[in-house]
């Protein structure tokens, strides 16, 4: 599979939505951009979230590689209250780390997906 279709698959996954690759095309799709019809068609592979026990441990990984102990004390946090997913992309978006976890989310999605 190409990178560029790798890509749209982790940003759609890293969002928490499913989505549909058009084994033909490499065309991504949401699911919510899918008629059914299609979705269920042979054409189309589905790629669903990762669980939460893998987002939760690349929520962890991307905060021990935060430089600073500021920062990272602050990620550290949200990890442990209630609602950790949602706390941490506040917390992220917060600290203007938004972009760094983004690409890190994405590159680890990736990897997950090729394996």
């Amino acid at each position: 599979m190409k990178i560029d279709t790798l890509q749209a698959i982790a940003h759609i996954l890293g969002n928490g939505y499913k989505c549909f690759v058009n084994l033909e095309t490499e065309e991504v799709f949401s699911a919510e951009d899918l008629p059914l019809a299609q979705q269920k068609s042979i054409k189309f592979k589905s790629y669903v979230p990762l669980e939460g026990k893998l987002t939760f441990a690349m929520m962890e990984e991307f905060t021990a590689q935060v430089d600073d102990f500021g920062d990272q004390s602050a990620l550290m946090e949200t990890l442990t209250f209630e609602q950790p997913f949602y706390n941490f992309k506040k917390k992220v978006y917060q600290l203007r780390l938004a972009d760094d976890w983004i690409a890190f989310r994405t590159q680890k999605i990736i990897n997950h997906l090729t394996v």
